[in-house]
């Protein structure tokens, strides 16, 4: 099936290469994963772009090509844990 609405937990190949995540205001990661709380892969990533937020954290927008063959996109917070809400995208 291909829900419209999923929460996944994601990581970025980038930021197992660098160890910590490289504090950058601006930059672009390609490939990673997202997977459930057991650790069941859903699918990779395809984009994500991390940006500063006016408050002065960071974002991270994602886009997701799942196992079930829906892309997905979500937002969420760079700095404060790796959870995010992701939803279908439509056409």
């Amino acid at each position: 099936t291909q829900p419209d609405r999923m929460l996944v937990y994601y990581t970025l190949d980038s930021d197992s290469q660098t160890g910590p995540r490289p504090y950058l205001s601006r930059f672009r990661a390609c490939g990673g994963k997202v997977t459930t709380w057991l650790g069941a892969e859903l699918g990779i990533v395809t984009e994500a772009r991390v940006f500063t937020h006016n408050f002065g954290s960071r974002m991270v927008t994602l886009r997701v090509r799942g196992n079930n063959g829906a892309e997905y996109y979500g937002r969420a917070s760079y700095d404060s844990g790796n959870c995010v809400t992701l939803r279908k995208v439509k056409g």
